[in-house]
Order: C-alpha cells, then sequence, then structure tokens
C-alpha cells in the first residue's frame, strides 16, 4: 500500500502540534535519539495538546461574536 500523497497544505492541527513539539525535542536530545521515537513522541505531545485545548475552548467564556463588532 503506497503512502497518501501528503502536501503541506493537507496539514491537520495535530500535525502542525507535532511538528512543533518536535522541533523543541530535537533541540535538547542528543544524536543517539531513535527519530521513530522522537516522532512518536511529538504525536502524543500532540495527542495531549489537542485534549488540553479541546478541557480549555469548552471552559472559556465567549467574550464576542463575530457580529458584535457591527453593533458598536
Amino acid at each position: 500500500m503506497q503512502p497518501p500523497n501528503i502536501t503541506a497544505s493537507a496539514m491537520t492541527l495535530r500535525d502542525v502540534f507535532a511538528a512543533k513539539a518536535m522541533a523543541s525535542i530535537l533541540a535538547r536530545v542528543g544524536n543517539d535519539t531513535e527519530l521513530n521515537e522522537i516522532a512518536h513522541t511529538s504525536y502524543l505531545m500532540a495527542d495531549e495538546m489537542l485534549e488540553a485545548r479541546t478541557r480549555q475552548l469548552s471552559t472559556w467564556p465567549r467574550l464576542h461574536t463575530n457580529t458584535d463588532f457591527a453593533k458598536e
């Protein structure tokens, strides 16, 4: 089975979070760390960030809607 042809525009928020996590991990680990371990850990961190984001968004009050600006 061939992997899908993925372009940069097909990145999900999870992919973006994982890429940022990976950059941070790579800046801190030695060269002897397995790349597949770093990739796996990056996606685990991304999943945790998405869960935290969901929890935060569900508890934040909505300060305004887009239509509130039209009323001013």
